[in-house]
């Protein structure tokens, strides 16, 4: 998918897509920096906005669908919401810690195809 990479945790591998070629690389880079060594005085956050995150639909089908979420990267988690509403319902959290690696996309594949994989 165009726009796309990955997070690998100990414990799940999330997949996202931006919007545009910049909001991805912007993602990343903040995302490879924010592993729990970056602090900002009195910000709770270091970057909120849109991503699209797979999921998947039905375990016996293999095909994923795109779910628009609210993503807030702080300085040890990147946490996301059903919408960017002051109250609304957080559905996860992934934990940023050293056994956490961030994928960007291979840059041949990404430059012919707007594809991560």
């Amino acid at each position: 998918r165009p726009n796309s990479f990955v997070i690998i945790t100990a414990n799940r591998v999330l997949h996202c897509n931006a919007d545009t070629p910049e909001e991805m690389h912007h993602w990343i880079t903040l995302l490879q920096r924010s592993k729990g060594d970056t602090r900002v005085e009195g910000q709770e956050f270091i970057v909120r906005g849109w991503l699209h995150k797979e999921v998947k639909n039905n375990p016996k089908i293999s095909s994923l669908k795109l779910k628009k979420r609210w993503f807030v990267l702080t300085h040890n988690s990147l946490d996301y919401y059903k919408s960017s509403e002051k109250n609304a319902l957080k559905l996860g959290t992934l934990v940023l810690n050293s056994l956490c690696s961030v994928v960007p996309p291979d840059e041949k594949i990404f430059k012919e195809t707007g594809n991560c994989l």
